[in-house]
Parts: structure tokens; sequence; C-alpha cells
């Protein structure tokens, strides 16, 4: 992770994508850090200002202990299609 930040002593996030979505949304992919366990966070973002990107409540923080499951379901729901 990155640079820690001051305010909570938390490591910044790690953007790992952000996928813009055709309402102007986005939906951002980022390893995060809380109370010293690593999560990965899919959450959608709105524009605040014109370039300041803000989160909103709808995502998701999943423990990286669950990527190889939730990697397995996105795999399996790709076949579907």
């Amino acid at each position: 992770m990155s640079e820690e930040n001051e305010e909570n002593q938390e490591p910044e996030p790690t953007v790992v994508a952000d996928i813009e979505k055709p309402n102007g949304e986005v939906v951002r992919v980022q390893l995060k850090e809380f109370k010293g366990k690593e999560y990965l966070d899919i959450r959608t973002h709105y524009y605040a200002d014109e370039d300041e990107l803000r989160p909103t409540k709808k995502g998701i923080s999943l423990s990286t202990d669950l990527f190889t499951e939730l990697k397995e379901a996105i795999l399996k729901a790709e076949e579907e299609f």
C-alpha cells in the first residue's frame, strides 16, 4: 500500500481501476487497509467537482482473503454470457 494518511493513520488506498459508467459515475476498484486488515473495495463514485471523485454507499468491501472466491465467481459468471 502507499503512504499513510495522517488523519486516520491508515495507508492511502491503491486504485486498481476506474470504470466509467454511461451516467457519469465511476466504479472504482481499490485496495484499502482498515484496522491493519487489507480489503478489496469496489464502489460507485461520483464527481463532486469537475475532477474530484467521492465515494457513495453503493459498493462492497471484501477481505482480500475472499479474493480467490470472488475471482472464481466472476469467471463463472463470464461463462454464462
